[in-house]
């Protein structure tokens, strides 16, 4: 597919919820073409698979939004770790969250609502070295004082405040998030709600509708140009 072809593919996945494969576009020849397998797929997708995709191109949208990420780099394969840039990858997150679970920042800007939204982690290594500090702490305590109290107590103190002074340094992503197709899978477990279908019946000619308007948008044609049997390559120039 050339470059206008994916950017069309991808938004009219987005508008319907559904997934366009190659196979379905190797019998794509012309606007009607489409329009005929959108209607089939849309009457026919599961609940629960549409409620994974909404969530994938919720998720897309917010990433072009908070992250400047381009369309056609969010695909469910795409790692996070080459989405969200490390510099600002906490206040990334923040945002990302806030804008899928709360809706614009400029309506919530209360960040602590999304307290659902998975938190990024420490590094395996400084994970260890508070581990190995708290051990330590509370190891001296206990044979200086010989109280299990005091080693208790000090094993405590030392873990509330090494993970408060190590917070700037979370910026790995939990463990099973690795890339946006888990991400979008971990929002529907989030907020079902926020992702469940609407429950709209689309007839052929609102589907053509919609069809039309991306289709000129995506591809930059003009209205009159626009036809249900215009062949993509031979008559609209789509490489």
């Amino acid at each position: 597919m050339g470059l206008d072809t994916v950017e069309l593919v991808m938004a009219l996945e987005e508008q319907f919820g559904i997934e366009l494969k190659d196979d379905d576009w190797v019998r794509v020849r012309t606007p009607g073409d489409i329009i005929d397998i959108i209607v089939g797929k849309v009457q026919s997708a599961d609940a629960a698979t549409c409620m994974s995709r909404r969530a994938f191109y919720a998720l897309r949208r917010a990433l072009i939004k908070c992250c400047g990420r381009q369309r056609a780099e969010v695909t469910p394969d795409a790692l996070l770790e080459s989405l969200i840039s490390r510099q600002r990858r906490r206040e990334d997150w923040e945002r990302l969250g806030a804008e899928l679970l709360l809706g614009p920042l400029e309506a919530s800007p209360q960040l602590g609502r999304t307290s659902a939204w998975p938190g990024l982690r420490r590094p395996g290594w400084l994970e260890s070295l508070v581990l190995g500090l708290v051990v330590a702490a509370g190891l001296g305590a206990l044979f200086r004082w010989r109280s299990g109290w005091a080693g208790l107590g000090m094993a405590v103190v030392t873990v509330v405040v090494g993970w408060g002074l190590t917070v700037p340094w979370c910026r790995e992503f939990p463990r099973e998030l690795a890339t946006a197709g888990q991400l979008a899978r971990r929002l529907v477990a989030i907020a079902p709600r926020i992702f469940e279908p609407e429950g709209r019946r689309w007839r052929r000619a609102d589907v053509a509708l919609v069809v039309r308007d991306i289709t000129i948008s995506e591809l930059g044609l003009k209205p009159e140009d626009y036809r249900e049997d215009a062949r993509f390559v031979e008559d609209l120039g789509v490489d």
